[in-house]
């Protein structure tokens, strides 16, 4: 009898406790202010900095300040160009639009700190607590708590590579790009690349573009037209009509865009999706590419968040490891890419994380469709054709985010890790 009482008042004591827990959880809900709206571009302009033939007065404006300059009146546009490309262009390039906590002031760089740090130098200058953890995201950057969430701007050279051209695909793939929280794969890759820190970080183009009329309309050019954007803002890829102006997305040739969201039910009910993780978002991304980047040749996808599929029975939740459940996600990028034009379509590829590529590689194998693998020396990749379009249509099926911890396993001197895993699975976990 008193073990009866003494379990009772515990389920009693758990139970107002978990009712606690969900009182306070409401309440931040409720108390949490609602996310402003994004910037957008004013209805009416102030002035009109492109001079076009309807503007005569721009175009002589234009003509006037750059009657005594030398780079204007002696290079020819060619060669202006491939200078300004050297300077700013013919490069990957973040552009990402937050709604988040300002950064702390980072850290001065003091030898003190650098022993610290091991050496590592933060990407972009960003305050990072290189100790957090051994993953690079969001909770690695160090935060001003005390400010208001804002949206701000984001932008920087990617370093996700060395500057050594390495062989095609080999390099680390869009989904594992973490230059937006201010760190690279094992933090060391800024360091490769040539110039001072933290300015060799920055892509540099505002004080060319600021200098006069002419330098921005040949500059801006070259900014759109000869780099890659990389993004991982959801809300800003689904507006960016309204955020840059037309002739800006009409010179856009190049793009990455990682699309983070979460599909499926959680077997965790807990957890709260971050916004626009449904489906009906996914479907929305897709459709409004086209209309977005109406010039674009070249063009990545990236597909990871929380999206391996779950699977619901009698209100309990559990993961659902039928290959076929993947094509919901897969299905929709096929109609979207017979959409494209073919020209296009020879250049897009998609990035799927590791928990969902396996078993998709493993499905090409079995088909004998092109598969090639990095323990080959290959670039981690397997075609997905698309059905009723002709033999050679389709497109490749990169291996993105690597979303596997590599388990611990005692190997009992059976020949190691690779053995037991295998060396075609060995890329898919991270470390």
């Amino acid at each position: 009898m008193p073990n009866a009482i003494i379990s009772w008042f515990r389920r009693r004591r758990v139970a107002r406790s978990n009712r606690k827990q969900r009182a306070v959880t409401t309440r931040l809900l409720i108390e949490a202010p609602p996310i402003p709206p994004h910037p957008k571009l004013p209805t009416q302009r102030r002035g009109r900095l492109t001079p076009t033939a309807s503007h005569e007065s721009l175009i002589a404006a234009s003509n006037a300040a750059t009657a005594n300059s030398s780079f204007f009146t002696k290079l020819p546009i060619e060669i202006r160009r491939k200078i300004l490309i050297e300077a700013f262009g013919g490069q990957t390039v973040h552009m990402d639009l937050i709604y988040d906590h300002p950064p702390q002031p980072a850290e001065e760089q003091t030898e003190e700190t650098l022993r610290k740090n091991g050496g590592q130098r933060p990407h972009g200058n960003f305050n990072v607590n290189f100790h957090h953890g051994i993953t690079c995201d969001r909770k690695n950057l160090r935060l001003d708590d005390s400010q208001p969430k804002e949206w701000a701007w984001r932008s920087s050279v990617c370093h996700r590579n060395s500057p050594a051209h390495c062989h095609p695909g080999q390099g680390v793939q869009p989904g594992e790009d973490y230059c937006r929280f201010g760190q690279s794969p094992w933090h060391i890759r800024c360091l490769g690349w040539p110039g001072e820190f933290p300015t060799k970080c920055q892509i540099g183009a505002m004080g060319w573009l600021c200098s006069c009329r002419q330098a921005y309309v040949e500059g801006i050019d070259v900014l759109y037209s000869t780099n890659t954007i990389h993004t991982a803002s959801k809300e800003m890829i689904l507006s960016l009509t309204s955020i840059l102006l037309p002739q800006r997305l009409s010179s856009i040739t190049s793009v990455e865009l990682l699309w983070d969201f979460a599909p499926f039910p959680s077997i965790h009910p807990e957890v709260v999706k971050p916004p626009l993780s449904d489906m009906a978002s996914f479907h929305a991304f897709l459709n409004a590419i086209p209309s977005t980047f109406p010039a674009v040749r070249r063009l990545h996808i990236s597909l990871q968040g929380r999206i391996y599929p779950t699977k619901t029975v009698n209100g309990s939740t559990s993961w659902d490891n039928n290959i076929d459940r993947v094509d919901e996600i897969l299905h929709p990028v096929d109609d979207f890419v017979l959409k494209l034009k073919p020209d296009v379509r020879r250049d897009f590829s998609l990035g799927i994380p590791s928990s969902l590529y396996r078993s998709q590689r493993d499905r090409a194998l079995k088909n004998n469709d092109p598969v090639e693998q990095d323990y080959r020396g290959q670039p981690e990749r397997h075609w997905r054709p698309l059905k009723g379009a002709g033999e050679s249509v389709g497109y490749w099926v990169w291996l993105g985010n690597k979303d596997l911890t590599m388990p611990i396993i005692c190997t009992m001197g059976e020949g190691g890790y690779h053995r037991i895993i295998g060396e075609d699975n060995w890329v898919f976990y991270s470390f």
